[in-house]
């Protein structure tokens, strides 16, 4: 049983779609391999259950995952390993953070970052894993941290591409 089925009562499942494909997943996980990330059994087991999921937080914002092959994608676009070499965006909050596996300074786990401006030295630790963000909240206050977000993030919220995020949240 994947650990959506298990969700943490500060969050909500809002989308969830089909399963990976054992292949799209097999290239991911090589992919961080060459990289020298192993990610975690929990993220790989969630693939298999659905390969691109949207949580609400708290109504305080979203939490996305992508498939395997848009994983591979958004890196490629926005350059992430250029910038820190050790990491894997697998998610973001629809508005311009990412959320990555990596090693960082509190060893392997989900850490958030910029986008726009990724820096290993200003990555937030989130999490140990999937399974202690999301079945058991640990994590959960430091996915948003509103207060540390620019203008330029602000505006991006409020953009027509998050309609469909901003109008989950209002419920």
């Amino acid at each position: 049983m994947s650990v959506l089925a298990r969700l943490n009562a500060r969050l909500s499942l809002a989308r969830a779609s089909a399963p990976a494909r054992d292949s799209d997943v097999e290239v991911l996980v090589a992919y961080a391999l060459a990289l020298g990330l192993r990610l975690p059994c929990d993220y790989v087991e969630m693939l298999f259950d659905s390969q691109e999921v949207e949580i609400l937080v708290e109504k305080r914002g979203c939490l996305r995952f992508w498939p395997p092959l848009d994983v591979l994608e958004m890196n490629a676009i926005h350059r992430l390993q250029d910038y820190i070499p050790n990491a894997v965006a697998v998610g973001d909050d629809e508005g311009g953070v990412a959320f990555a596996y990596m090693q960082g300074h509190h060893g392997i786990g989900l850490y958030r970052l910029s986008f726009a401006d990724p820096d290993s030295a200003e990555v937030v630790f989130v999490s140990p894993s999937l399974e202690d963000l999301l079945a058991n909240g640990v994590g959960v206050d430091r996915l948003f941290a509103w207060e540390e977000r620019s203008e330029e993030h602000t505006s991006e919220l409020q953009s027509p591409c998050n309609l469909v995020c901003r109008l989950l949240l209002e419920k």
